[in-house]
């Protein structure tokens, strides 16, 4: 089988008022991240009708690599359909992998709200397996000097409903997500004059769960 660019698919989403994310996140605008799954998905869907997971005997995983966007305007509770028209722009085969490119854009009653370009692959469970992170990445370790002066500072837990006030719950001024979008356990170390360059350094943990509701949620058997 082989894969090429070249089409062109469209896909919608339906912004509820009610959606759960609104709720979680405790704002009124969608969270980037889901808005950022619309076309994401779209291009997942456009790979899997082009047979892309059959150009390999094996079984192969879909991972998104890069991307670069731009979004043009808030998106929020009343925002209503949005579109998103993707299109194929590269297919590159080598060594059992596969790697696709898309671009994208996403509008609101044909006015353009957010677009970009992003890349996909197909990887066999070998090639997950081997993955080396960042190559040449030194990453900023606080000297004692430091973490001497440094704060611990655990991030609070909040209920998944909103109060009857309906607004947000507030903590110290901040609003915090509930825990179907709390994705921060606590701040290990806070430095505010930390850092290489002396702007500040922050260092945040969280504990993964196996049972979050997010990996069934994502790919479907991975």
């Amino acid at each position: 089988m082989k894969v090429a660019p070249g089409g062109h698919v469209q896909g919608q989403f339906d912004i509820k008022p009610d959606a759960w994310f609104f709720k979680a996140n405790r704002q009124k605008s969608i969270p980037f991240s889901v808005l950022l799954e619309f076309p994401l998905q779209v291009c997942g869907w456009y790979s899997c009708f082009m047979g892309s997971a059959f150009t390999n005997d094996k079984e192969l995983h879909y991972r998104n690599l890069d991307g670069t966007a731009i979004l043009y305007e808030d998106i929020n509770q009343n925002s209503g359909t949005l579109t998103a028209d993707v299109w194929a722009t590269r297919t590159a085969n080598s060594a059992g992998m596969l790697i696709q490119s898309f671009k994208f854009l996403v509008t609101r009653n044909s006015k353009k709200v957010y677009e970009g370009e992003t890349t996909f692959g197909f990887f066999s469970e070998e090639a997950l397996a081997n993955q080396v992170g960042l190559r040449g990445v030194d990453l900023y370790e606080p000297d004692n000097y430091e973490k001497k002066n440094a704060k611990t500072l655990p991030f609070p837990d909040c209920r998944p409903e909103l109060p009857e006030s309906g607004e947000p719950e507030k903590f110290n001024g901040l609003i915090m997500p509930a825990k179907a979008y709390k994705m921060l356990d606590s701040i290990d170390l806070f430095i505010p004059d930390g850092g290489p360059d002396g702007l500040g350094f922050v260092r945040g943990s969280k504990k993964v769960n196996s049972q979050d509701w997010f990996f069934k949620a994502h790919f479907y058997q991975d």
